[in-house]
């Protein structure tokens, strides 16, 4: 991921690069931030759901049914809109002197009553259990620190708006490749619309020098031609969205297609993609000119992508095609991403019936514009660039050339992003918005889109009833379209919210009539519907997932090899959950050839994974660090972190339980080294809780060989991170290990201490069994000798 350094400001080029821009339409931007572009209309919960528990004895985080957050209990009589809050341990706390540590922070975004408020979360750490946190009240939210995850900006270099100057406390995890969303400044009483992130949001930067209390982070400039955003000031907020690689993206490919007898329709929309991206030097993208001719008003645009060859690299495919509007000749273009993409979150679909650019006879350059925009931010997120895309769509909503089903279409991408990064209640209020403006105009096909991304929204935020009952509705909407894509699309989702709901029938009678309207498997289609019934099968509906399995085996075989790569890493999944582990591994090595043909790298990554967890349940952990290892490269040249964490998350499995007694090899070698790695891509997330396993993990691998100083510094550190995220049974046993350490050295001193903190923390963690493992283990085992290799 590359963050392009320029001048912030159009009107600081020359004359020549201003004739350049001339040609696609853009003008020098000026002044502050306003709400241009963004929607006015109120969408938020006029008054919290009747469901939602108002009783507490104290003032506790809740999770309704409708997806927000709330606070209950008793407010106090200053808080308001724009009021800070930080979540806190809400058990019962185990020491005195320590006070209980933040989990998350946020802001009120509208009071109701005395006893209960809409609040809206600004940064949590990654996998809380935030409901019945305990509010505190703050008079902001730096108040007090949460990890690597808020900070402020301290200064902004006047000759180089591009370098800002953050504070972002002294705990560890902060390092360069660290990207930062910058956000505007929240006073109390401020109105609800403008405490929404989208709207508050300035910038986004990636840390590239970090000291021991603050970072330089470099801002990521979009696309000159869009109006600018506010600038950054000090004293503005920044929350940490993900950690990166810090490498330039990968060199991607826009096809054209050709447009029969409008050759000059095609050198204007080829010229307007080049332009657009030659004044983007963080594009990174190449348009190349494609002999297909399509119909880009096809429902079914998407199938496409299959009439392309894929050669390994993120490739767009741009449609185009004329016809005929009121007696006039219209250009109309479609796009669709061609092989997998790499990241995460949802990927919005291609725009149904494409997009009007106008009279061919005087094409709207700022169309064209706002098409190349769009394309080249649907590139970012083929590639995984997150945090980078979500500032572009940002800019392009800013633009008013950004209008029409094109900008819904950008919304929808926009509301994705934010999901990609967990805000999953940022992304509900934007797509409550779309639909609120979508009925306003009475405009059916936004609506639809709108409401089809709410279902899979209440998915990722576990309000699996509403989303069933939603994805219910969404499909009695699409009825009318039977039996075209979009509702196989929307059948497919039915069937998996209904298993997420733990309601079997409606999916099973889902596949049914998948298979009745889909005899050919149209296209590729009915596999990838299927498949997302598989997946929310799971175990829960070995059956089901059974049949789905065996249709997919029997469209595969007339499909293409990464069709057939994909059933069989399914097969493998099944074989494990039978644990028939050698029919497993060669699945997997099977997925892991198709997949290498048809040049899928994210599904050779996966297979690779996959192999590796296998060969661990099998008992051959050299094959299965070998088969890690693989899997790491993979990843990282794909620029997939996530990926590579879980990955390490995994490797500290090979040694937990390791056999001094057998010969050394070459994993055990490099223990200290994977070891690490998983501590530091766990800080690098800023995942605490996590990385205090891994810490532990670290610790307990010293403590088995014998290095008894490097095993006593783990434990410490794991003790810290632990009660910074209340993991008391990882501080519990961290404890129990330090105070055997301290008897080992004859401290019988610090060894009564420890084991008492020990105990404590076991009670703390209410786990039975942790307390059973510290008094079991109070006698120490016989170390065999250790192989030289570890130490």
């Amino acid at each position: 991921m590359r963050f392009h350094t320029r001048a912030p400001r159009l009107c600081r080029l020359g004359l020549g690069f201003l004739a350049l821009l001339l040609l696609i339409g853009t003008g020098c931007a000026t002044g502050s931030a306003t709400d241009t572009g963004w929607p006015q209309v109120a969408v938020m919960p006029q008054a919290p759901p009747s469901d939602l528990d108002l009783s507490s004895s104290s003032t506790t985080l809740r999770r309704a049914s409708d997806g927000f957050w709330y606070v209950v209990g008793a407010l106090d009589a200053e808080v308001t809109a724009g009021s800070a809050f930080m979540g806190r341990f809400s058990g019962e706390w185990p020491l005195k002197d320590l006070p209980r540590p933040p989990l998350a922070a946020g802001h009120v975004l509208h009071r109701y009553s005395d006893q209960v408020a809409l609040v809206g979360l600004t940064y949590s750490f990654p996998e809380t259990e935030l409901s019945s946190l305990e509010i505190t009240w703050e008079r902001s939210l730096q108040a007090e620190s949460l990890g690597k995850g808020l900070g402020t900006v301290m200064s902004v270099k006047l000759a180089d708006q591009n370098s800002l100057k953050i504070s972002i406390g002294d705990e560890a995890g902060v390092q360069a490749g660290d990207i930062y969303a910058v956000l505007g400044r929240v006073a109390p009483g401020t109105a609800t619309k403008s405490l929404q992130l989208s709207r508050r949001l300035v910038a986004v930067c990636m840390a590239s020098q970090t000291e021991e209390t603050n970072a330089t982070c470099r801002q990521w400039n979009g696309h000159i031609s869009h109006p600018a955003s506010a600038l950054v000031n000090e004293g503005d907020e920044v929350v940490f969205l993900e950690h990166s690689f810090g490498k330039p993206p990968r060199d991607a490919t826009i096809l054209v297609s050709q447009i029969e007898g409008h050759q000059s329709a095609r050198d204007a929309l080829v010229g307007g993609l080049k332009n657009y991206l030659s004044v983007f030097g963080a594009s990174n993208a190449t348009v190349v000119l494609s002999d297909l001719v399509v119909e880009a008003t096809d429902i079914d645009f998407h199938r496409n992508s299959q009439r392309i060859d894929y050669e390994g690299s993120p490739v767009m495919f741009v449609g185009a095609s004329v016809h005929l509007v009121e007696g006039r000749e219209h250009l109309f273009v479609n796009y669709t991403g061609v092989g997998p993409a790499t990241g995460p979150g949802m990927v919005a679909a291609p725009p149904e019936h494409g997009i009007d650019l106008g009279a061919v006879k005087n094409l709207n350059a700022d169309a064209v514009r706002a098409f190349a925009a769009v394309v080249t931010g649907a590139v970012m997120v083929y590639r995984g660039q997150t945090s980078e895309a979500m500032m572009h769509l940002h800019s392009l909503l800013r633009d008013k050339a950004v209008a029409g089903p094109l900008r819904w279409h950008a919304r929808d991408q926009f509301a994705m992003r934010w999901a990609a990064l967990g805000y999953y209640e940022e992304a509900l209020w934007l797509v409550l918005e779309d639909e609120a403006v979508a009925a306003e105009r009475d405009d059916e096909q936004a609506t639809l889109n709108a409401m089809g991304t709410r279902v899979r929204l209440y998915d990722y935020l576990t309000q699996h009833e509403t989303a069933y009952e939603t994805a219910r509705n969404y499909l009695k909407a699409r009825v009318d379209q039977k039996p075209n894509s979009a509702y196989l699309s929307a059948l497919g989702m039915y069937g998996e919210m209904a298993l997420r709901a733990g309601k079997p029938a409606p999916a099973q009678e889902v596949v049914r009539e998948l298979r009745e309207l889909c005899p050919d498997g149209c296209g590729s289609d009915l596999s990838s519907f299927l498949a997302g019934v598989f997946w929310a099968a799971g175990t829960e509906d070995e059956a089901l997932q059974d049949e789905v399995l065996g249709v997919l085996v029997e469209l595969a075989r007339d499909g293409d090899s990464a069709q057939m790569a994909s059933v069989r890493l399914y097969q493998g999944l099944t074989f494990m959950r039978e644990r028939e582990l050698e029919q497993a591994l060669i699945a997997f090595l099977e997925s892991e050839r198709l997949y290498e043909q048809a040049r899928y790298r994210q599904g050779v990554a996966r297979a690779r994974y996959f192999m590796f967890l296998t060969q661990m349940a099998r008992e051959e952990p050299q094959d299965a660090f070998e088969h890690a290892l693989k899997a790491l490269d993979h990843n990282t040249d794909l620029g997939d972190f996530e990926a590579t964490v879980r990955i390490y998350e995994r490797m500290t499995q090979l040694y937990a339980d390791i056999d001094l007694s057998a010969p050394p090899r070459p994993y055990l070698g490099a223990a200290r080294r994977m070891l690490g790695a998983a501590v530091q891509s766990q800080l690098a997330m800023g995942h605490y809780a996590k990385a205090s396993e891994a810490m532990f993990g670290m610790g307990s691998f010293f403590f088995k060989i014998g290095s008894l100083p490097e095993s006593q510094l783990m434990f410490q550190q794991t003790v810290w991170y632990g009660l910074r995220t209340a993991r008391f049974d990882v501080v519990a046993l961290s404890h129990l290990f330090l105070g055997i350490i301290a008897r080992n050295q004859g401290d019988m001193e610090t060894f009564q201490d420890e084991i008492q903190r020990a105990m404590l923390m076991a009670e703390a963690a209410q786990d039975p069994g942790i307390r059973e493992v510290i008094e079991s283990a109070l006698n120490p085992p016989v170390v065999d000798d250790v192989p030289t290799q570890l130490l």
